[in-house]
């Protein structure tokens, strides 16, 4: 199992926005993605702090929890035969699951698609995501720091927005935008 530290910078940003970037950046590799989002039926992980997905991406299924650190998240990755709820069941991740005091059964909870263009920049990774979920479609760009030069990764983010013009507002998760318009019937 794989653990890292992630610390990223997100807003949502319109479609406009979006097209100038991808034009910005046409050597940008392009990741077709879907995540989706697993939830214990036994106790709550979102109120411990805690968020499941596998991702889809590249003929391969991705398991990742997430947990809420001082800043960011810190992920727990492991690769996985299947995109399942039986999946769940391998003998690393009971042994993850146990440390958390998380039991099953496991539920899918909804999924998102996301056509991810990633372009390395000096102090992280720009993504600049197109996301599909419960009919609607979003854009956002996510900025995944190096934590070692994060001051520098904040200038760089900075300059990023003032050259697209864009307000930073924090955006939700995906995973909780995602299953808000599931909550709203969509």
């Amino acid at each position: 199992m794989y653990i890292n530290h992630e610390i990223e910078f997100k807003t949502l940003i319109t479609e406009d926005v979006f097209q100038n970037m991808i034009q910005d950046y046409p050597d940008a590799e392009v990741h077709d993605q879907t995540n989706t989002y697993y939830e214990s039926t036994s106790c709550n992980m979102r109120e411990m702090g805690l968020a499941m997905r596998i991702r889809y991406l590249n003929d391969k299924h991705l398991f990742t929890m997430k947990q809420k650190a001082a800043q960011g998240h810190q992920e727990y990755e492991l690769y996985l035969s299947e995109n399942s709820t039986e999946a769940l069941n391998h003998p690393e991740l009971v042994k993850l699951f146990n440390q958390f005091h998380i039991t099953g059964p496991f539920v899918i909870m909804g999924s998102l698609h996301t056509v991810r263009r990633s372009i390395h920049l000096n102090y992280g990774e720009l993504c600049l995501d197109e996301n599909e979920y419960c009919g609607i479609k979003d854009y956002e760009i996510e900025f995944e720091i190096d934590v070692e030069h994060q001051s520098e990764a904040q200038r760089e983010f900075d300059e990023l927005l003032q050259r697209y013009n864009i307000t930073y507002q924090q955006a939700k998760p995906k995973r909780t935008r995602c299953l808000l318009k599931m909550k709203e019937g969509h």
